[in-house]
C-alpha cells in the first residue's frame, strides 16, 4: 500500500514462490515492501504469505507470520542435547568403575593402583551430572531436575562422609579391601549404570519432545 512509504523501517524480503501458500500463484520471485524494523540477524525472517485468487485483479491481502524463531531451537532443548552427551560418558565411568571393583574382588589389581585410577574420576562424575542438572534449572525442566536430584543428594552426602584423605576422591587403599565396602561399591555402581542408561533414552525423549512441541 502506498500510503506506507513514508514509515521509515522499510525493509524487502524477496520470496520464491515455493513459500507461498497458494500454488497457482506463479512467478519466480516476488518483491514485498513491509511495514517493521529488520529482524534481527540472528533470527529468521518473518514467513510472509501471499493471500492471492486467480482470476482477481490483485493481493487479497499480505499475512505476516510473526517470527518463526518461536518454532526454533529452544534452551530445553539444547540442555537435554548436552545431557545426552554428558550421560554417554556417566556411563562410560559407571562401567569402569564396576570393572575396576570387579578387578579388586578377584585380586587382579592392587588396591594402591585401584584407588588411584578411580579417585581423579569422583569430582569429574560429580560436577558433570550438576552441569546439565544446572541447564535443566534455567532451561525449567524441572521434572527432570527432580528425577535427578536424589542423586546429587547421594553425592554430596557421599562424598561428606568419605575417608580422611589428602587428596580428592572416595577411596582408601587402607579400606578398600573389606569386604562390606567392596560390595557396597559394586552395588552403587550397578545401580548408577542403570540410572544412567534410563536416564540416557529419557533425554533422549525430552530432546525430541522438546524441539517438535515449540
Amino acid at each position: 500500500p502506498h500510503h506506507h512509504h513514508h514509515h521509515s523501517h522499510l525493509w524487502t524480503d524477496r520470496l520464491l514462490a515455493s513459500r507461498f501458500l497458494d500454488r497457482s500463484f506463479i512467478s519466480s520471485d516476488v518483491e514485498l515492501k513491509l511495514i517493521g524494523r529488520p529482524p534481527p540477524r540472528h533470527r529468521p525472517a518473518p514467513l510472509v504469505r501471499l493471500v492471492y485468487r486467480p482470476g482477481s485483479s490483485g493481493y487479497l491481502g499480505v499475512w505476516v507470520d510473526d517470527w518463526p524463531g518461536k518454532m526454533a531451537f529452544t534452551f530445553a532443548a539444547f540442555s537435554y542435547i548436552v545431557a545426552l552427551i554428558v550421560d554417554a560418558f556417566l556411563i562410560f565411568f559407571a562401567i569402569f568403575h564396576i570393572i575396576a571393583f570387579d578387578e579388586l574382588k578377584t585380586d587382579y589389581k592392587n588396591p594402591i593402583d585401584q584407588c588411584s585410577s578411580l579417585n581423579p574420576l569422583v569430582l569429574p562424575e560429580y560436577i558433570l551430572h550438576v552441569f546439565f542438572n544446572l541447564l535443566f534449572l534455567v532451561g525449567g525442566e524441572f521434572f527432570s531436575l527432580c528425577l535427578n536430584i536424589p542423586l546429587i543428594a547421594y553425592h554430596v552426602h557421599r562424598y561428606m562422609h568419605r575417608p580422611v584423605m589428602s587428596s580428592p576422591g572416595l577411596y582408601d587403599p587402607t579400606s578398600i579391601m573389606n569386604a562390606d565396602t567392596l560390595n557396597k561399591c559394586q552395588r552403587e555402581g550397578w545401580i548408577k549404570l542403570a540410572f544412567y542408561l534410563l536416564s540416557f533414552f529419557y533425554y533422549l525423549y525430552g530432546m525430541i519432545y522438546s524441539l517438535i512441541s515449540t
